[in-house]
């Protein structure tokens, strides 16, 4: 609860919603023009103005970080992909697997959903039917849109260059190492990757050529906005990176871990580590404007009625 009203009280409501994406990334929590969405044992929309839960569903599913788009609520689980109607709660649709399909990435009305088992799928966002599949090897995540161009990767510690019409393969390049976080674009330009191993790799959607790289102390979460990289690395340092030619423009380090992505609030770059303490920095030189350490520990366990806020998804703007 301490990350969303912190988040939330830097906002301007509406502003995140604003910010026209060309593909949709997943987000938890995912605010959207009039509610909130969080993803934890269940799905819960939390209405502004007070937090006020309006209704609950996929009790005991785990749900993984919510994509908001139009009238519906997207979410991979366990047992597949689920799409409620934003204002009920009710599913509109159900893909089921006996293998979790991770939420996934929506650009038209078309969602693009890796999978635990490898496969790459293109749904329709209106009913759930299947355009198309891919299987490839290991798992996969949601992947990366770059115009017509796919780019996903996940455990074989291979990257795939996949036809958003059809799914055909395009090009493959190995990486040697596990992803840790899902592939994530701006409208135009590269497509990044981190590794378990801590390399963040920029490479072309076109043909998986490597624009640059650099390897860090840790893996990072990434962040695109405009033509920074911001990343929030394990380690707890936060950095500004040129995401065209990869050259570090400014570092700050935390007093704690983030695993969490990076938010650009109201202009302002927001971090926060693990245990939910955060820090404000500006966007162009990485000065700090204001820190916010919490006087509470977190909770041992989740409580149902006020689920934790932690963000788990990657997020792109341009």
């Amino acid at each position: 609860m301490r990350l969303l009203i912190t988040l939330l009280a830097l906002l301007p409501f509406g502003s995140i919603a604003g910010e026209q994406r060309e593909a949709l990334y997943p987000d938890n929590p995912n605010m959207a023009d009039e509610a909130v969405f969080v993803a934890d044992t269940g799905l819960t929309r939390l209405e502004y103005g007070g937090l006020e839960p309006s209704w609950h569903q996929l009790e005991g599913l785990f749900p993984l970080e919510p994509v908001v788009v139009n009238d519906l609520v997207v979410v991979g689980s366990p047992v597949g992909i689920f799409a409620l109607d934003a204002a009920s709660g009710a599913i509109r649709w159900h893909v089921a697997s006996s293998h979790t399909l991770y939420s996934p990435t929506v650009i038209g009305s078309t969602a693009y959903v890796g999978g635990e088992d490898g496969s790459l799928r293109a749904l329709d966002l209106e009913d759930g039917d299947v355009r198309w599949r891919q299987d490839l090897s290991g798992w996969v995540f949601s992947p990366a849109v770059v115009g017509d161009q796919l780019v996903t990767g996940g455990g074989a510690g291979v990257l795939w260059g996949v036809s958003g019409e059809d799914g055909s393969k395009r090009w493959q390049r190995t990486t040697g190492e596990e992803l840790v976080f899902r592939p994530i674009a701006g409208r135009e330009g590269p497509v990044y990757i981190s590794t378990v191993q801590g390399k963040l790799i920029a490479v072309s959607a076109d043909n998986g050529a490597v624009d640059w790289q650099t390897t860090l102390d840790t893996p990072s979460t990434t962040t695109v906005y405009g033509d920074r990289l911001l990343l929030g690395q394990f380690s707890g340092l936060v950095a500004a990176y040129n995401r065209y030619t990869g050259a570090k423009i400014w570092e700050h380090q935390l007093k704690g871990p983030t695993t969490i992505p990076i938010k650009i609030l109201d202009g302002k770059v927001v971090a926060i580590t693990e245990e939910g303490n955060s820090v404000l920095l500006d966007l162009e030189d990485g000065q700090v404007l204001e820190e916010i350490e919490h006087e509470e520990p977190p909770p041992a366990e989740p409580d149902p009625d006020k689920p934790e806020f932690l963000a788990s998804g990657p997020f792109a703007s341009d």
